[in-house]
């Protein structure tokens, strides 16, 4: 009778440690959703970053008064780039140098390549904050396992000298 309550109790136990680690595991799945949610986020604000670069780097000042009213509206209205922005402003009061509008254009490739590195860093933490929750869960796990183990050979410890009394009696 007593065996069976032993039994019983490790059983409790065992469920009640899978239920510990399911819930560990549901908020650690939570976090990483959220983690790649803030990732996307990152790189969608990295890509109309880069977008906005590009526009800068292909942009001539020769060519530029061509675009006429579009670039005029945007500017006027704030959506434009600072950098396209300035640039427009810039040659419009006529003194837009050849050697400004280069130093622009590095500054605008330097931003873009450095936003590049930024997501690349960010990616390989997450990789790494996931390699580590993985050994954490790893290791939780076989914690778990020894101890199911230890608590079944302390049930059958138990069991087995009553099965050995009641056989000689």
């Amino acid at each position: 009778m007593r065996a069976q309550y032993l039994i019983a109790e490790v059983q409790r136990e065992i469920e009640k440690r899978k239920t510990e680690i399911q819930g560990k595991k549901d908020a650690q799945l939570e976090k990483r959703s959220a983690q790649e949610v803030r990732a996307k986020e990152a790189a969608d604000k990295a890509v109309a970053s880069a977008a906005g670069a590009s526009a800068w780097n292909n942009f001539d000042p020769t060519t530029f008064s061509s675009a006429g009213a579009s670039a005029s509206s945007s500017a006027s209205s704030g959506t434009a780039s600072s950098p396209a922005q300035g640039g427009y402003q810039a040659a419009q009061s006529g003194s837009y140098s050849k050697l400004e509008y280069q130093q622009q254009k590095l500054l605008a490739a330097g931003a873009a390549k450095q936003q590049e590195q930024q997501e690349q860093q960010q990616q390989q933490q997450q990789q790494q904050q996931q390699q580590q929750q993985q050994q954490q869960q790893q290791q939780q796990q076989q914690q778990q396992q020894q101890q199911q183990q230890k608590l079944l050979a302390a049930a059958q410890a138990t069991t087995q000298p009553a099965a050995a009394t009641s056989c000689l009696s």
